[in-house]
């Protein structure tokens, strides 16, 4: 940090981190690591609109579209399709399951292959 920049709160120190998770690596034997990050963002968001754009905001994904169906289960269950971009220039397609807990609290369930 240089000298006349102002301290970083620790949201956005989390948000300066997860970029740079995005940005050093992604091979897929790192992916566990990326989970982490994962679970961290959607235990901070407020809502799933909230989680939605921190996604958008990760260099390392290529695309982020919440499906509009909700897995019917208790609690409740919402996914996302990411295109994860890997080292070399590839993209792999991944779904992330998110569970609506009480007041609207979000967790990280999994990431997956896209079916």
């Amino acid at each position: 940090m240089l000298p006349t920049e102002p301290p970083v709160e620790p949201s956005d120190a989390q948000a300066d981190t997860s970029a740079m998770i995005c940005e050093e690596f992604f091979s897929v034997s790192e992916m566990e690591a990326f989970e982490t990050t994962l679970a961290e963002g959607a235990s901070d968001a407020n809502s799933l609109s909230e989680f939605e754009l921190w996604l958008q905001s990760l260099p390392c994904l290529e695309t982020v579209e919440l499906e509009s169906y909700v897995v019917k289960t208790f609690p409740p269950r919402r996914e996302f399709i990411i295109g994860l971009k890997l080292k070399g220039g590839d993209t792999v397609e991944k779904v992330i399951t998110i569970e609506i807990v009480h007041d609207d609290q979000l967790k990280f369930l999994e990431m997956r292959e896209l079916n």
